[in-house]
């Protein structure tokens, strides 16, 4: 009984607000990512740490090794909902990916 009188004094709000010419929609939310600043520089630290890893794996065989960085930046941040396409909001848990450019020194 309490549910209804709650829906009928919900339904009178609202009709008073559409008299008043406001809008209503019923949309999903939608979810934004805002704390890129808080861990992007983890993610540098460990994509660059990747990027080491990877380079090594390709010259392992030619008898060389991975020297210091000669340059570095920062290509891209790509921001989308887990498991869908850029530009997509409606799920709360997203994939942050992060692409960087990075030149060894090679050292024999």
């Amino acid at each position: 009984m309490a549910l209804r009188q709650e829906q009928r004094y919900n339904k009178l709000h609202l009709n008073k607000y559409i008299a008043e010419g406001i809008s209503f929609y019923d949309e999903a939310p939608s979810y934004r990512f805002t704390k890129l600043n808080k861990i992007k520089p983890d993610m540098l630290k460990e994509t660059t740490r990747n990027a080491r890893i990877a380079a090594s794996e390709f010259v392992q065989n030619a008898g060389i090794k991975v020297g210091s960085i000669q340059n570095a930046s920062q290509a891209s941040f790509t921001i989308v909902d887990a498991g869908a396409s850029y530009g997509d909001t409606r799920k709360i848990e997203k994939d942050v990916r992060v692409v960087i450019n990075v030149t060894f020194y090679l050292v024999e």
